[in-house]
């Protein structure tokens, strides 16, 4: 299920929210085997466990005000996300979830002629999340190798409009 709202109190705020709800289940899942578990040879029923990659929780907050300044438009934007912890393989134990994360990103455009300078900083508060988890069979010993999300990144954008 997913709910939106937006909200325009003035022509220069807006407003944004977003959730979704993900009740996302094996309803019919036997015999897998986790081939980097402590016994890699055991066949396990899965029913009822949930989708890899499919968070049960997703809130986005936006919050826009833009105003009209020298030939153009320039409007800053904040942007909040909360992700629900995470499982990043069929199998629920601890070595395949990602804990719940918060992030938080801004960007001010300015638009003038067809042209828009856009400046922008995702992940300001640097937040260390879990991105994907990936594990190799126990018996080779291969460790948990886990992508991290992108770091605080900062940068500036031109475009042009033809």
């Amino acid at each position: 299920a997913e709910l939106e709202a937006v909200w325009t109190p003035t022509d220069r705020l807006s407003l944004t929210a977003v959730y979704s709800y993900l009740d996302a289940k094996f309803t019919n899942f036997c015999c897998a085997v986790d081939v980097s578990g402590a016994n890699p040879t055991v066949a396990q029923d899965l029913a009822g466990n949930r989708l890899p990659q499919a968070p049960r929780h997703r809130l986005t907050l936006n919050a826009g005000y833009g105003v009209p300044v020298a030939g153009g438009r320039l409007t800053g934007l904040a942007t909040f996300a909360h992700v629900a912890e995470t499982w990043y393989a069929p199998f629920t134990t601890d070595k395949f979830r990602a804990p719940a994360y918060e992030q938080v990103d801004f960007r001010i455009t300015f638009e003038s002629r067809g042209f828009t300078g856009i400046f922008f900083m995702k992940n300001a508060f640097d937040v260390q999340a879990i991105n994907g988890i990936a594990l190799g069979p126990a018996a080779a010993g291969l460790p948990r190798q886990v992508v991290p999300n992108a770091p605080r990144t900062v940068g500036i954008e031109l475009q042009k409009r033809f």
